[in-house]
């Protein structure tokens, strides 16, 4: 059953006018973290036959809640780029970033990647306390448009996400996120959204829509080895 549980505040020096989820991660612990992106309302003009979304200030904010009372009550937001905020150590304004992808890694730290609405790379940051502090947002590892849904951190610890570009693609990281090994699994570059799922250890189902989806949905079965991403082939049972 559905039911209000509370409201998201926002200070008024930040007022968003829409809340996106990017979906729930629970922890090791059974702390539950929301991922969504905030946004101040959008102008959308198409200008020599392209969109541009204009976004007045402050524009929009990547963000966590957490809950320890399984989902009873949840925290303040959290913003995903982390301190420092101040007059005299400032950042420069960086681009919009919007959909989050998250995963638990094996040494308890939770390490999230945004999808980038210009930006060629993925914003990515760090929070070794639970999701109370975020370290700076800074430039990912590698280009791509990933699905919210599709990062896992596997038994033996490696981590993949994957998401369009190239094509359909998955990265693996086998060292906790510092390098990456780039595999193109698919040739759609549509709206490939999906979710990762480990379905038997080092065994990873993920599910992605194709060109027009969910009318062409498609999924593969890969295996983390030592040596890379190995797909599984896999046959029905005759009938």
């Amino acid at each position: 059953m559905m039911r209000h549980v509370g409201t998201v505040p926002f200070p008024p020096e930040k007022p968003f006018a829409e809340m996106y989820c990017s979906g729930l991660l629970e922890l090791n612990n059974g702390t539950l973290m929301m991922f969504a992106f905030a946004c101040s309302a959008a102008e959308v003009k198409v200008i020599d036959g392209r969109m541009h979304y204009i976004y007045p200030d402050p524009g929009t904010m990547d963000l966590c809640l957490r809950s320890t009372d399984g989902g009873e009550s949840w925290s303040t937001p959290v913003n995903l780029d982390g301190p420092p905020y101040s007059d005299t150590n400032w950042m420069f304004a960086k681009d919009t970033d919007v959909e989050t992808s998250k995963v638990q890694i094996r040494d308890g730290r939770i390490f999230r990647l945004s999808r980038p609405f210009y930006s060629p790379f993925m914003w990515e940051s760090w929070s070794d306390d639970d999701g109370l502090t975020w370290t700076p947002a800074a430039r990912g590892a590698f280009p791509m448009y990933a699905c919210t849904e599709a990062m896992v951190c596997t038994s033996s610890g490696a981590v993949l996400i994957g998401g369009r570009f190239p094509g359909l693609a998955v990265q693996v990281s086998y060292d906790d996120g510092l390098t990456w090994k780039c595999y193109r699994i698919d040739a759609t570059g549509g709206c490939a959204n999906g979710a990762m799922y480990e379905i038997e250890p080092n065994v990873v189902l993920f599910i992605y829509g194709g060109w027009h989806t969910p009318d062409q949905l498609r999924c593969q079965t890969l295996r983390v080895t030592p040596a890379g991403l190995v797909p599984v082939r896999r046959t029905l049972e005759s009938q």
